[in-house]
């Protein structure tokens, strides 16, 4: 190996040269010297004579030779060398790494690999202080070369933290849902500051409580976040008077995790920092500064058997600069892995937080307020269009109060119906899955699939009976007129019989009269019965249309003495309906309200995410063999959604008990109209047994056993 020579012994090894000991002795005495990381070495070969006596003379003339504490502090080495023979016989040995080779050669070297690794040449007869000047240069160059590297390394460092930035930042973006937005910040803090332990507070919003996170146990993690260096002076006027603890994250220790209230004051460490929108920084939290404005609580620490050293707190400022948060580390480890199971553990693994992850932490902090008020507002945003369309799904309840319910019945039943599907591995369905995105889009369809009625004419949608209630009682007044005529007729014939022939033949003709006219009262409440049994909303048999023309025979005399059909043309026509309690044209105007639900949804700009609610929604009542309406869409043209809502749509409306209009189906006849509705090629068939099987099962019993209003929708919520 190639001899060194330590400098910072120089007048050893010349004295023993000078004294005529051996060379080599003397390059033991340099050799058993030890060079130190950071200090300058400047070597020979062994048995290099003409580089031995040069550096030996150099020492000689210059003892304070690389005093410089610039020079010392380079890490490198300078070799000077007399022969190409031995630099070729140690090329192999040489140290790696910064070293510079100084060969004392008349000419350069014949191998072209040693000459390519010499830093420079000069001839054996150069003076001393030149080749001092030479090795002073070797030396700057070397460190030049090592800041070259550091600087290199540091961009490095650097570049990969604003990748890691912004990849955090990124993901911070993509992230809606806050208690994993929460968990991303932490984790990401606690990682690039090699944190032990991690908590988020936010400023409680003021009259508003309803946004923050799930309150399931999460475990426990400390740390804390403030923007300071070089960022403007945050906001701190007009605040909150609360912190809400959101998130806690921990290594070492896990326990139950509940959100609890801090008071914005110098009580506690979080407090002070959104208080005063400065950074905390303390390296042992035993073990501070006297005077401090805020306290540190160890109640943790002392129930938990944990030892919190190192603490950095930051705060969370939005882009106006105002504290919307602190984000609290805990202990900076030195090997990111390691457990703090004990005090002694803490002493040996915790560090000090640094300067530099007090930057990274307000850059993060930043970010993170952004996010977190940015998933805020889209959740307020989310939460306002829900109240819109609770209130939607009101309106329609309001103006048919006899479908209150359908609505949130249909769209949980729904919703049930598709995580049936999600759980399918085989079969034709095993293909289809639902996403969260998916399933809120159809929850939104099914909530807003009735819309439309809003734009139907009231006296349709209430219509319970073939004819309107007040068609019903002008009929009924007709067939009074027509009982009192026909009573007055008949005391007219008795009054004139007893003024023309006397009592003896009044009486048997007026007897003979009260059986005729008992008798007409008689088939006119028959009649009356049978009109009452027509007008209800069941089907009307073939059977019954012959009575109903008979019935148009009959006749009364009007008050002028006119003669009338007792039951006009009009009424015969709506008690002929043949199913339900809507003529052909008012059935036309009740399915219209599909058209008015697209109509009013394509007004709401949905996202793109759920776009698809407009075209579930207006082909609830398309039928796979095109018998449906409004377009009489194939098959191939109606989604997966839509099948399903059409199903449930159907299955809701049969079974419901509170449709005056109709009785109400059990779930197996409902099964039964469903299942005939499959053979003709209506429905789908995989989607209804699946269906089958969750109301064999009792899911429907269970979502009717929630109350009929949207507000309580948690599932489809969810």
């Amino acid at each position: 190996m190639a001899a060194r020579l330590c400098l910072d012994k120089p007048s050893q090894a010349y004295d023993t040269a000078q004294a005529g000991g051996d060379l080599m002795s003397a390059r033991a005495d340099y050799s058993a010297t030890d060079t130190h990381r950071g200090h300058t070495g400047v070597s020979c070969l062994p048995g290099d004579l003409v580089a031995r006596v040069v550096l030996d003379g150099l020492l000689k003339l210059r003892p304070a030779f690389l005093e410089d504490p610039t020079l010392r502090s380079v890490a490198g080495q300078v070799l000077v060398v007399s022969s190409e023979q031995a630099l070729a016989e140690n090329s192999a040995n040489l140290p790696l790494g910064s070293v510079r080779i100084i060969a004392l050669s008349e000419a350069c070297y014949k191998d072209p690999r040693l000459d390519a690794i010499v830093f420079a040449y000069l001839p054996p007869s150069t003076p001393i202080p030149l080749v001092g000047r030479m090795i002073e240069s070797a030396l700057r160059d070397i460190r030049r070369e090592n800041l070259h590297y550091q600087s290199a390394e540091q961009l490095r460092i650097a570049s990969a933290e604003i990748d890691e930035l912004n990849r955090i930042g990124v993901a911070l973006s993509a992230e809606h849902e806050i208690p994993k937005l929460l968990e991303m910040i932490l984790s990401r803090a606690r990682q690039m500051t090699a944190a032990d332990a991690g908590s988020i507070y936010f400023v409680e919003p003021e009259q508003d409580g309803s946004w923050s996170s799930s309150a399931k146990s999460q475990p426990a993690t400390g740390s804390i976040q403030e923007r300071e260096i070089g960022w403007r002076k945050p906001n701190v006027t007009s605040r909150a008077t609360a912190l809400r603890f959101l998130w806690a994250q921990n290594d070492t220790v896990s326990f139950p995790f509940e959100q609890t209230q801090v008071e914005i004051s110098n009580a506690s460490i979080a407090g002070h920092v959104a208080l005063t929108g400065e950074s905390v920084q303390l390296e042992d939290a035993y073990d501070v500064p006297p005077g401090l404005p805020y306290k540190i609580n160890h109640d943790f620490d002392a129930k938990l058997g944990y030892r919190t050293k190192s603490i950095l707190a930051v705060p969370m400022c939005n882009d106006k600069g105002e504290v919307v948060g602190v984000l609290q580390l805990i202990n900076s480890k030195r090997n990111p892995g390691a457990k703090l199971t004990s005090h002694a553990a803490a002493a040996a693994e915790v560090v000090p937080f640094t300067l530099h992850h007090r930057k990274l932490l307000l850059s993060l902090a930043s970010q993170a307020a952004v996010a977190l008020q940015n998933s805020r507002l889209l959740a307020s945003i989310e939460n306002l269009f829900e109240g819109f369309v609770r209130a939607s799904v009101v309106a329609i309840e309001q103006r048919d109060p006899a479908t209150c319910g359908h609505s949130a019945r249909v769209a949980r039943l729904t919703l049930a119906l598709a995580e049936a599907v999600n759980r399918t591995t085989t079969g034709p369905l095993a293909h289809i899955h639902f996403t969260p995105t998916h399933k809120k889009e159809l929850r939104y369809a099914a909530l807003l699939h009735d819309f439309g009625k809003v734009g139907v004419r009231e006296n349709i949608l209430l219509k319970k009976e073939k004819l309107y209630p007040a068609q019903l009682e002008l009929l009924r007044h007709r067939f009074l007129f027509a009982k009192r005529s026909s009573e007055t007729e008949l005391l007219r014939a008795k009054l004139e019989l007893l003024l023309a022939h006397g009592e003896h033949a009044h009486n048997q003709a007026a007897q003979e009269a009260e059986v005729r006219f008992q008798k007409y009262c008689t088939e006119l409440d028959a009649l009356w019965d049978y009109v009452l049994q027509c007008n209800l909303p069941s089907s009307t048999p073939e059977t019954a249309r012959p009575r109903l023309a008979e019935a148009a025979t009959r006749t009364y005399v009007d008050p002028n003495g006119i003669s009338r059909p007792l039951i006009t043309d009009e009424e015969i026509r709506l008690l002929s309906i043949p199913q339900g309690s809507l003529d052909p044209l008012e059935r036309a105007q009740m399915e219209d309200h599909v058209m008015y639900t697209v109509r009013f949804l394509s007004q709401i700009p949905w996202t793109p995410e759920i776009r698809g609610v407009i075209p579930i929604a207006g082909a609830h009542h398309e039928k796979l063999d095109g018998s449906g309406y409004p377009h009489r869409l194939s098959a191939d043209n109606i989604s997966w959604q839509t099948r399903m809502l059409t199903i449930v749509d159907i299955f809701d409306g049969i079974t419901a008990s509170d449709r005056p209009y109709k009785k109400a189906f059990t779930p197996e006849e409902a099964l039964g109209i469903l299942r005939a509705q499959v053979a003709a090629g209506a429905i789908d068939p995989d989607l209804f047994e699946l269906f089958s099987d969750l109301v064999r099962q009792g899911v429907h019993k269970a979502e009717s056993q929630q109350p009929d209003s949207v507000l309580a929708d948690e599932q489809a919520a969810s």
